[in-house]
């Protein structure tokens, strides 16, 4: 699965949270489903960084981190906020 998809998915088991219709297991399960995607989105985005900085690096520029975001704490917490719900 491509990163976009990933993050589509991610996205669309937030919204099925939001809605508040699915039972306490399948919440469970759909937490634990998108945690996995969020740590494979992160490393990605690590392994990204890594490479400009590279490309950067060849080329005698300063890197400063174009994805200092924490993607996996942001999701986490907009997760968790639902699941708690």
């Amino acid at each position: 699965m491509k990163f976009e998809e990933k993050m589509a998915a991610i996205e669309k088991i937030v919204a099925e949270l939001e809605k508040d219709e699915i039972k306490l297991e399948e919440s469970i399960n759909k937490y634990t489903e998108a945690m996995k995607l969020i740590k494979e989105c992160d490393l990605e985005l690590k392994d990204a960084e890594e490479k400009i900085s590279k490309i950067l690096s060849d080329n005698n520029i300063v890197f400063e981190g174009i994805f200092s975001i924490s993607l996996s704490t942001y999701n986490l917490r907009k997760i968790q906020r639902y699941i708690k719900s």
